[in-house]
């Protein structure tokens, strides 16, 4: 979107990941759809060599190797003799088989030597712990980068403070080989600022509230003319998302949902947490059935079931599901951080207009 970088080539194990990826750039870059730990050196010297690009000569390279969680598969013999094997901090990377993503992601920065380097992974990874010390998977990183000649350093950033309408935190490390490594100032805010120099968060109703109604189960409205909103654009974010396109978004669709689920999302107010509402209701039900069976004599067990009945009390608040589930999102703040499930209620937050749509 800044128009500074020219995206050449992306390595992804899932083919519908990289059809996103091309689709998000005007130039389609070159991808492969290969697990990175089985393409070699040869190739991805080649493909760049074809491009104009030679070792030293990228600008910057951008990768988010899953960590801690994956198990080492067959190891090429080649990748135990390449130069970043020799580091330091790669042989306490080596220790641990769930690293050899991380591991192959340095190997590469190291083989292709760019101006820049950003690694991206969940907030978690900082806490990460390496040889039995806290924070050692990251420090580990640094060393590599930094015995490879780079200025390193890293951070956790939250996209709400970048003008995005939703609460998402991320680790970065940055490594840079032409000058000190650093972050963007952030431009946005929760509160204002003291001299009133940074922007409010963009809000759900920021991002949203110039869309129409969504459709149901076909998305029937994607590549559709711009008078599909139902609106003008009324504030920045939603002229920037407007900006250079001719027709209206995809996946702005819904589906049905059961009367019982329609009933939990009544009974959520927006802005709050399942934690919060079920703790709350829990505790209100409790106090009401107490009451009643020391005022009637009938046994807990009835009393719950003619509570059931009567629909002065819904069950589902007793069951313990994940923090966020069935939240609505409250439309003066961004968005809870959208997770891999979020087209199950139960998995994450959902927005619910006047008219009780959800999207």
């Amino acid at each position: 979107m800044s128009g500074k970088f020219e995206t050449k080539l992306g390595v992804d194990i899932k083919k519908e990941a990289l059809v996103s990826f091309q689709e998000n750039h005007a130039i389609k870059p070159d991808v492969i759809c290969e697990d990175i730990r089985e393409v070699s050196d040869e190739i991805l010297l080649s493909i760049l060599a074809k491009q104009g690009i030679g070792v030293g000569e990228l600008d910057c390279l951008v990768g988010g190797p899953p960590c801690q969680g994956f198990s080492q598969m067959r190891r090429l013999s080649y990748r135990d003799k390449s130069e970043v094997a020799k580091f330091k901090g790669y042989s306490k990377l080596a220790e641990d088989p769930r690293n050899d993503l991380i591991l192959r992601f340095l190997e590469i920065a190291v083989l292709l030597k760019p101006k820049f380097i950003i690694i991206e992974n969940v907030k978690q990874v900082k806490n990460h712990v390496l040889n039995g010390k806290e924070g050692g998977f990251i420090k580990a990183i640094e060393e590599v980068l930094g015995e490879s000649g780079y200025d390193v350093t890293h951070s956790i950033l939250n996209a709400a403070q970048y003008g995005v309408p939703q609460l998402r935190e991320r680790a970065f490390v940055m490594a840079s080989r032409v000058t000190k490594a650093s972050f963007p100032e952030p431009t946005h805010s929760q509160e204002p600022d003291l001299f009133n120099t940074l922007l409010p968060f963009v809000s759900v109703e920021d991002a949203i509230s110039d869309l129409p109604a969504p459709t149901l189960d076909t998305d029937e409205l994607g590549g559709s003319s711009l008078t599909t909103y139902k609106s003008q654009p009324s504030n920045d974010y939603q002229r920037l998302m407007r900006k250079e396109t001719s027709t209206f978004p995809y996946g702005h669709i819904t589906r049905n949902y059961s009367e019982k689920i329609i009933n939990i999302i009544k009974e959520m107010p927006q802005g709050k947490t399942w934690n919060e509402v079920s703790n709350a209701k829990v505790n209100d039900y409790e106090n009401l059935i107490s009451c009643i069976v020391s005022q009637t004599g009938q046994s807990r067990e009835e009393v719950i079931n003619e509570l059931i009945v009567s629909e002065k009390i819904n069950p589902v608040f007793y069951k313990k599901y994940y923090w966020s589930a069935y939240t609505r999102l409250h439309p003066q703040k961004p968005a809870l951080t959208v997770t891999a499930n979020a087209n199950f209620l139960g998995s994450g937050p959902l927005y619910t207009s006047i008219s009780g749509t959800v999207v």
